[in-house]
């Protein structure tokens, strides 16, 4: 019987033992489990409502969401509960567990930010490089000498030949937007013409030197025009060209791309012409019977142009594309023009003439409006996955410009003539190009 009651007397201690650590350990009211945050707040069994009802047979009822969609359900009995949320790795309860944005794919990271996805390409950068063989359409035909046997000397006998240069573009494809831009230089250079003419007899020239005088005065320029021997024309040609486009995306019609652009464009035009006259024999040796004419003009165009560029692909993976483009420029015009010689310049001698004195040295300047046009034929192919070759055909068309052999005056001797600038020429330069574009 002793035994008996002290085991009972063992197992009630043991028993309010047990229930004073449980009532130690169990968890407060209202205060959340650290398993899992996400789920209803513990409450000690004695405090729960009379009308509770197991979690799986209540009726859910969603209150409207918030944009990022964590919205509250509502129980049946009126109780709030966060609905399941979506497993987040590494979960530790200890820490701030936010999304990471930057760990997380490029449409769900613009979601959680509020942000409606763009779907736009990331950007890219296209080089293209290429060279280029253009000449010049026959300039104005001026005389300058005639021989005794017939035989001439004209501006044209040293028209510009092929001439040979390089183009590079850049292109970039904007970020997130359907628009490219694209700086383009290109540029030609010629090594010049030459053309001559001689005769012992005496060559005959239309040039009007009157009024002028070389290597002291009363000593009329007027000699070589009527006692020349010898004459050579030397021309010269170069060109540059700079361009920045905005270009539309392309619209596709039945097998056909168009793209629009619009942009700025610079353009300059160089010519250079130089007569030298000897009157004792072919070799130009420094002496005062030697004498020359140099003339030069340059043209300064700068404007805006608009145009468009299509593509077709006819054959294979040979594509046939197109480009047109046009503008009105502003021209700011330069020119330079001397009569020179080993004993100086030329100069006006006439007595009771203003200018008497004055050398004939000037360097005159003109402003006026020009119109420029571009057409471009080309075929291209891609030989690798970044590399593209391409062939095609370019001519230029330029009006209101002012061109060296435009300028030759009808009397050297005429102040107003030597300083006028003649801006009503034109030119075609027409010629091929080939090379590679890489996008990277």
């Amino acid at each position: 019987m002793v035994m008996k009651r002290r085991a009972n007397i063992f197992t009630s201690m043991s028993l309010v033992v047990a229930a004073t650590f449980f009532n130690s350990a169990s968890v407060k009211a209202d205060e959340p489990a650290l398993f899992n945050p996400y789920l209803e707040n513990h409450r000690p069994i004695e405090s729960v409502e009379t009308d509770w009802v197991a979690r799986q047979n209540q009726q859910l009822q969603r209150i409207p969401s918030n944009p990022v969609g964590t919205g509250v359900l509502q129980t049946a009995n009126g109780r709030k509960s966060l609905p399941p949320q979506p497993e987040q790795p590494n979960f530790d309860p200890t820490r701030n567990n936010d999304i990471d944005v930057r760990r997380i794919d490029t449409t769900r990271r613009d979601i959680l930010r509020g942000q409606r996805p763009t779907g736009g390409e990331t950007s890219a950068l296209s080089v293209g490089l290429r060279g280029l063989v253009m000449n010049r359409d026959r300039a104005a035909n001026q005389l300058l000498a005639t021989a005794t046997n017939g035989s001439t000397l004209s501006t044209r006998d040293a028209a510009q030949g092929a001439g040979g240069g390089f183009e590079i573009s850049l292109t970039r494809h904007w970020k997130d937007q359907d628009l490219s831009d694209r700086i383009t230089y290109w540029g030609l250079f010629s090594d010049g013409e030459s053309a001559s003419i001689s005769d012992a007899a005496g060559l005959s020239s239309p040039l009007d030197y009157s009024t002028l005088s070389y290597a002291g005065y009363n000593t009329p320029m007027s000699n070589f025009g009527t006692g020349l021997v010898f004459m050579r024309l030397d021309r010269s040609f170069e060109y540059h060209n700079i361009e920045w486009n905005i270009i539309s995306a392309r619209t596709e019609t039945e097998g056909l791309s168009v793209s629009w652009m619009a942009g700025a464009r610079y353009f300059k035009v160089h010519e250079g012409l130089s007569l030298h006259m000897d009157t004792e024999d072919n070799n130009f040796t420094g002496s005062t019977n030697e004498v020359s004419y140099l003339l030069g003009t340059t043209n300064h165009l700068v404007g805006f142009q608009v145009g468009a560029e299509a593509a077709v692909m006819p054959i294979g993976e040979w594509k046939l594309g197109a480009a047109a483009k046009a503008g009105i420029y502003g021209n700011a015009i330069d020119k330079h023009t001397s009569l020179e010689g080993p004993a100086g310049y030329a100069f006006i001698d006439e007595d009771g003439n203003p200018n008497d004195g004055r050398r004939y040295n000037y360097n005159p300047y003109k402003g006026d409006v020009s119109m420029l046009g571009e057409l471009d034929i080309n075929m291209s192919m891609p030989i690798r996955e970044s590399a593209t070759v391409q062939i095609g055909y370019r001519a230029v068309f330029v009006s209101g410009l002012a061109l060296a052999s435009d300028q030759i005056p009808a009397s050297f001797g005429s102040v107003t003539e030597a300083q006028a600038i003649d801006s009503g020429g034109s030119m075609i330069l027409p010629g091929a190009f080939a090379g590679l574009t890489w996008k990277f």
